[in-house]
């Protein structure tokens, strides 16, 4: 099957998504199937086992599973059973009804949380190690937590052999970094960045940088002006970073927006622009650095006040992201003068940042 890049909504994307086997190590097991080999047996590789060799309960219903730190969009859950007897330790051939759930956040019980997927059969006593596969009736939402559950009926222990959960990528990872070409746009915080670059992972190692010291939105008192930096990008990137405004401030505030708005009408729709606006102050290092420059028109309020309504502009235009996290960073002990990134962890940290928007 092949597999397209698709950049028609905001965010670009794998078609069709690549299904991908989630690694054993991969999160942590939970559950209340504690006897036996306990939930991490649930994730050892090893589907046929026998009984008390993995996760049981003494009662049902039992449920065993993973709780990732990465959410995760689930394909498919394949659950295997013990090769010796069933997954309800009852000795008859009996109603077995094995589920699959999903949740955001931890599961109170093994029924708390989203029915990915069920099925109600008759077990066999003597094997049940072949598999049986859930495809996940919701792929597109990231769970936290994923389990399987079994119901043998009251008072009858439960158990099962290996768990294996399958994941779907459709947002690209690492590999498809080499799609983004990516540009940046603004004042010193961008031109600065230039000396930094090489250390930063990709795409922002690559970037192509068109910043300019001194530069504000509308070319505000003769200074270069940020609206002409989008005749220098090529036609063929994908992303393109926009920052800037400070210098702007306090004077010129009113050329901001019809700034924004002629750089956003100038970027091509295919392009995603990513807009940071004006990045935070370490404000106390302001005051030591220029004394009297901190005040209603030059502080973090102020920004927020000016970005929020570059976001507002933002928000209308489909092919815009607002990086929300970057653009309010917090720049304590992070500058050189209240104003300027300090190094080039700074900008690796900003740059992680900015990747949420990718």
């Amino acid at each position: 099957m092949s597999h397209t890049v698709d950049e028609s909504g905001i965010a670009w994307e794998i078609v069709p998504p690549i299904e991908t086997l989630v690694a054993i190590g991969d999160g942590t097991p939970f559950g209340n199937m504690t006897y036996g080999g306990g939930p991490a047996s649930g994730f050892d590789g090893y589907v046929k086992k026998g009984i008390n060799f993995g996760p049981f309960n003494s009662a049902t219903p039992g449920y065993t599973g993973k709780s990732f730190a990465s959410p995760k969009a689930i394909s498919k859950v394949i659950v295997y059973g013990p090769a010796d007897r069933g997954y309800a330790n009852s000795g008859v051939a009996q109603n077995v009804t094995l589920s699959v759930y999903g949740k955001v956040g931890n599961p109170s019980s093994g029924t708390d949380g989203t029915v990915l997927g069920t099925m109600t059969f008759v077990q066999s006593i003597t094997n049940e190690s072949a598999p049986r596969t859930f495809v996940s009736s919701d792929q597109i939402t990231k769970f936290t937590h994923v389990w399987a559950r079994v119901d043998g009926g009251s008072g009858i222990s439960t158990e099962l052999s290996q768990i294996v959960i399958y994941e779907m990528f459709s947002t690209p990872p690492l590999a498809y970094l080499g799609y983004i070409k990516m540009a940046f746009m603004g004042d010193s915080i961008v031109s600065q960045m230039g000396g930094y670059q090489s250390v930063l992972s990709e795409p922002f190692k690559s970037a192509q940088n068109f910043g300019v010291s001194g530069a504000s939105i509308g070319g505000a008192a003769g200074s270069p002006n940020i609206v002409s930096q989008t005749g220098s990008i090529p036609m063929g990137a994908t992303h393109v970073v926009i920052e800037g405004g400070n210098n702007n401030l306090p004077l010129y505030e009113s050329m901001i927006i019809p700034g924004y708005t002629a750089i956003l009408n100038a970027i091509p729709s295919y392009m995603k622009a990513i807009i940071v606006g004006i990045p935070h102050l370490d404000e106390a290092q302001l005051n030591i650095s220029h004394p009297g420059w901190l005040g209603p028109n030059y502080c973090n309020a102020k920004f927020d006040s000016v970005n929020a309504s570059i976001n507002a502009l933002a928000a209308s235009y489909p092919n815009a992201v607002i990086a929300t996290a970057a653009q309010a960073m917090n720049m304590t002990g992070k500058t050189s003068d209240g104003i300027h990134f300090l190094n080039g962890n700074v900008y690796r940290d900003w740059t992680t940042l900015l990747a949420q928007c990718l």
